[in-house]
């Protein structure tokens, strides 16, 4: 028997399938002689007939019966082969970040070019317990954060003691976060400003507190307020913001399109003085692979972006 063209095997197939040349002419999207062509040219290279051309279209003989069904598991089988080849080629990418619509974003941004290369998701961790585990079990490539400024020693010594490596990034003012249709926004000073003293505060600070790492100075930043109260979530602090009028929330850098989405204003407290710091964790020792570092890459440089936005 001579060696036959696969392409000669898959075109038999299909005519099996359909029962009929013209038919799986039109679904393998070639001219009928031509499929025609390429039956006869399998059927030369086997040795035996495979269909009776009949006026109701195309017969299996009992040799080409028993051929062509095989061939049709065979092919099928050789599909899910490849199918299963391009799956594994396609690298899982897991991130891991503390609940903050900035880096959830930022991600979302900077991974849309690699969607068809790479299947990529971020997890919220609302334990940051639970956050470094996940790079320290590398479930997670790294684990992006912010904290006070006054904080960064506390944390980099807490990795480190951990098999953990902390990475700094950028800095930024604390800014307090309020809707443009409150009443203590004041948008016609130049910065806008807030009347502080009809302001209720919304802090969130305490995050890392099952770790023993504690905000220490960002209260020295806030002038007098009517009161302080603490945020409950996300969804929950975009709710209490646009349905208290005299509130407000200390917050890091916020999303910026999250601002605009929710009318929201960011007024930084003091805009010479920084008092967050944003960075990522990793596994001290781990080298990532090369599509990790191309992906970190693209999110470090959307990160540094959206700090700039305003």
């Amino acid at each position: 028997m001579e060696l036959f063209d696969f392409r000669h095997l898959r075109d038999a197939v299909e005519v099996y399938r359909q029962g009929s040349l013209t038919k799986a002419a039109a679904s393998l999207y070639i001219a009928q002689p031509n499929l025609s062509r390429s039956v006869s040219e399998l059927e030369k290279s086997l040795g035996f007939p495979l269909f009776l051309r009949t006026k109701k279209g195309m017969l299996p003989t009992p040799e080409g019966e028993r051929f062509l069904k095989e061939a049709e598991t065979l092919l099928s089988r050789l599909t899910r082969t490849a199918e299963s080849i391009r799956l594994e080629k396609t690298r899982r990418l897991r991130f891991s970040s503390v609940p903050s619509s900035l880096y959830v974003n930022i991600i979302l941004a900077a991974t849309k070019a690699f969607r068809g290369q790479f299947d990529i998701g971020c997890t919220e961790r609302t334990d940051c317990r639970e956050l470094f585990s996940d790079v320290v079990s590398e479930a997670s490539e790294a684990a992006f954060l912010f904290l006070g400024t006054d904080m960064s020693k506390s944390l980099d010594d807490y990795c480190r003691s951990r098999g953990l490596e902390y990475h700094a990034v950028g800095e930024s003012p604390a800014y307090v976060i309020v809707s443009q249709e409150s009443r203590i926004f004041q948008p016609e000073k130049q910065p806008p400003g807030i009347c502080f003293p009809e302001t209720l505060l919304m802090v969130n600070i305490d995050y890392f507190d099952p770790i023993g790492i504690r905000a220490e100075d960002i209260f020295s930043l806030l002038p007098p307020v009517k009161g302080i109260c603490h945020g409950t979530g996300r969804a929950g602090n975009l709710d209490m913001l646009a349905n208290i009028d005299n509130l407000a929330m200390l917050s890091s850098h916020t999303y910026s399109r999250t601002l605009k989405q929710h009318h929201l204003a960011a007024v930084p407290l003091n805009p010479a003085l920084s008092a967050y710091e944003y960075g990522y964790v990793t596994k001290k020792g781990r080298k990532p692979a090369p599509e990790s570092e191309r992906v970190l890459a693209a999110i470090l440089e959307e990160f540094r972006k959206e700090l700039a936005a305003y």
